[in-house]
C-alpha cells in the first residue's frame, strides 16, 4: 500500500504451477484492524493452481499504517522454475477499488541429487530363513568333526 493511502478492504488472485509448486499454507494478520472470519477475510481456490484473497473490516474502519495482512507460505516440489504471479488486485479506499497492479515471483528449485524410494512391500523376517545358513554351516562343522575323530580313532 502507498504511504498515506487508507484502505478499508484488499483483494488480489494468486495463480501458480501446481506440478512446481504448492500453496502450504495462508495466514491473514489482524493488526487491530482486520475483521477475521468470512465474509470479511477468506481465501478460496479458483482453479488449478489459482487462489483468490480477500480481507476487510466489517465497519468499513479505514486503514493508513504499514503493515503486513497476508503470509502465503509455498513449496516448491519439483526441480525447475516456476512464476507465481498475483494479478486483478485492488484495495479499496472507502469510495473505490483502487487497482493494486500485477506482479510475478520466480521460484527456482533445484535438483538435491539424492533418488527417492518408490514402492515396494514390507514382509515381516522369517527368522529360518536368516538362520538356515548358519544352521548348514555348523552341521557341516560337526559332520566334519565326527568323520575326523572316527578316521583318528581307528588309527590308534
Amino acid at each position: 500500500m502507498l504511504h498515506g493511502v487508507s484502505m478499508s478492504s484488499f483483494h488480489f488472485l494468486m495463480s501458480y504451477d501446481e506440478y512446481q509448486v504448492q500453496l502450504e499454507s495462508y495466514v491473514f494478520h489482524e493488526n487491530g484492524w482486520l475483521t477475521m472470519g468470512s465474509p470479511h477475510t477468506y481465501a478460496y481456490k479458483d482453479g488449478p493452481g489459482r487462489y483468490a484473497f480477500y480481507g476487510g473490516n466489517k465497519d468499513g474502519v479505514l486503514f493508513s499504517q504499514n503493515a503486513t495482512w497476508l503470509t502465503l507460505t509455498f513449496t516448491c516440489i519439483r526441480a525447475g522454475s516456476s512464476a507465481i504471479e498475483s494479478h486483478d488486485g485492488f484495495y479499496n479506499d472507502g469510495e473505490a477499488n483502487i487497482p493494486i497492479g500485477d506482479f510475478e515471483l520466480t521460484c527456482n528449485q533445484h535438483g538435491s541429487g539424492r533418488s527417492y524410494p518408490v514402492g515396494g512391500l514390507i514382509l515381516p523376517v522369517n527368522e529360518l530363513s536368516v538362520l538356515a545358513p548358519y544352521l548348514a554351516l555348523i552341521g557341516l562343522v560337526a559332520s566334519l568333526s565326527t568323520v575326523y575323530a572316527l578316521k583318528r580313532r581307528r588309527k590308534t
